[in-house]
């Protein structure tokens, strides 16, 4: 363990709870004993020392006497992480790895989960809150909804320059025509001009709970009861439910377009499905710098190269304490799996069938004393470029010259298409074998293209190119019928 952290002192008699907390440049951690409250240690992490801290977690608390640790961390900026989130999951995963009970907070929720302690408010099942944060020449109202889950918000809005507005302004845009079960007002001082005319004009048929600064002496009473709630997550009566945030986007081997984009103050948690094609290699989980707004890697998912399934469904997830989680599982569409049964019972003359999607072709045909459409087995192979519409800007190795100088097959000039249907063609021959092998035919076939549209009548021009060399009777099947 590094000299720089040292174990937490604990009574044996109660143990302890900790509350981590931090600004843009330094991590503080404060432990309070459970029982009595009062405060065990105090110390802080300078950004530069946030690798050695995570180093020493299993150190600095112990496992079975820290009965809950609560982290609102997501405003700092540690040395050697290129993003807050970055840390936030190796702290994450160190804190499991030891069984020490956490829950990470965001935004305002921890305040004003003190708020609604400090005023003692007890909430049943659809009751509507609104909280009054007052600032100077600033109100924050926030309304929320209690559920099971505990308080969802479900409005937010400011009033600007609120000491100049009438008090049926204030009224309207505070209550918004509701009736709401509680409100609570936070203002430093209770006793300005401002807050009088509040207290007796704006809310004169309301009862309201109002506190001020001294409630910033119970953050240990409060901190205690919201360790229950980390301990049980069932105990929800004081739990603020978080919004998104920060924005968080997951790209697809690139950083270009994303597959998922999730905003900073959506709804917790999130979960977006999509499915991608065969061959992608990984997934880019990003969220973006504070000040520049640039990308900044969380972390990378591998995909795996299974060459059974035909896409990836894929599955993001920002769970409730912000955290994003990537989940991807091979899948076999459900249209491949339907398309023998619907070719036995369209086309009577069983000639085989090529398929070409996404990136990879199947090839459906009735075997060699079948009677029936299957699959060939021994075909699975994949495409790449035969649907991209800019030829010019790929770079990949079917475009070296010098492979066709040394091939003397290719007799054509360096044109880019060209150079693509001359190795459609040599596809398509592979094709032809597989059938010949397993049915006994390849004089007739047909081709289902299942791709959109406009890489649909790409694809249609240039496979009629390289079929222009191949001695054998095509038809093309309607557009779409792949995915009736």
């Amino acid at each position: 363990m590094s000299n720089d952290f040292v174990p937490i002192n604990f009574s044996a008699n109660e143990g302890y709870f900790a509350l981590i907390s931090a600004t843009s440049d330094l991590l503080t951690v404060m432990a309070y004993g459970f029982k009595s409250k009062s405060l065990i240690t105090h110390f802080d992490v300078t950004a530069d020392k946030a690798m050695t801290f995570l180093d020493s977690v299993a150190d600095i608390f112990d496992a079975v006497q820290c009965k809950a640790i609560i982290l609102h961390i997501f405003y700092f900026k540690p040395t050697g992480f290129p993003h807050v989130m970055i840390f936030a999951r190796e702290l994450r995963r160190k804190l499991a790895d030891n069984k020490l009970c956490n829950f990470f907070y965001s935004g305002k929720n921890l305040f004003i989960s003190g708020m609604l302690i400090s005023a003692k408010i007890k909430s049943i099942k659809n009751d509507s809150l609104i909280c009054i944060w007052v600032k100077p020449e600033q109100l924050l109202v926030m309304e929320y909804l209690f559920t099971d889950m505990g308080y969802n918000l479900i409005r937010e809005n400011v009033i600007e320059k609120a000491s100049e507005r009438s008090n049926c302004y204030l009224r309207l845009n505070i209550l918004h025509l509701t009736k709401p079960k509680h409100i609570v007002v936070y203002a430093e001082n209770l006793e300005t001009p401002f807050m009088k005319e509040l207290k007796k004009k704006v809310f004169c048929e309301e009862k309201i709970h109002l506190l001020d600064k001294r409630i910033l002496k119970e953050s240990i009473l409060q901190s205690k009861k919201i360790a229950k709630f980390v301990r049980d997550r069932s105990i929800v009566k004081y739990h603020i439910n978080a919004k998104c945030e920060k924005d968080f986007a997951v790209y697809l081997d690139d950083i270009k377009n994303p597959l998922f984009v999730v905003k900073a103050g959506e709804s917790l948690p999130v979960k977006v499905v999509d499915c991608v094609r065969r061959g992608a290699e990984k997934l880019l989980v990003c969220s973006f710098d504070v000040d520049t707004n640039e990308k900044r890697i969380i972390f990378i998912h591998k995909l795996e190269d299974n060459q059974n399934c035909h896409r990836q469904r894929i599955t993001f997830f920002v769970d409730k304490e912000n955290f994003p989680s990537i989940q991807s599982v091979p899948i076999i569409l459900d249209a491949i799996k339907q398309f023998p049964q619907k070719l036995d019972g369209i086309y009577s003359k069983k000639m085989p069938v090529i398929i070409f999607r996404d990136t990879y072709s199947l090839i459906c045909a009735v075997k060699s004393g079948n009677k029936f459409y299957s699959y060939l087995d021994g075909w699975n192979d994949m495409l790449e470029i035969m649907a991209q519409e800019d030829l010019s800007t790929l770079d990949d190795p079917v475009f070296s010259k010098n492979y066709f100088r040394e091939n003397e097959s290719f007799n054509r000039n360096y044109d880019r298409q060209d150079i693509v249907c001359f190795f459609m063609t040599k596809f398509l021959e592979e094709h032809l074998k597989v059938i010949k092998d397993e049915t006994g035919e390849s004089d007739e076939i047909a081709f289902c293209l299942a791709f959109p549209e406009n890489e649909n009548k790409i694809f249609r021009q240039r496979l009629l190119k390289s079929l222009k060399d191949l001695k054998t009777i095509f038809h093309l099947l309607p557009r779409g019928l792949f995915n009736k």
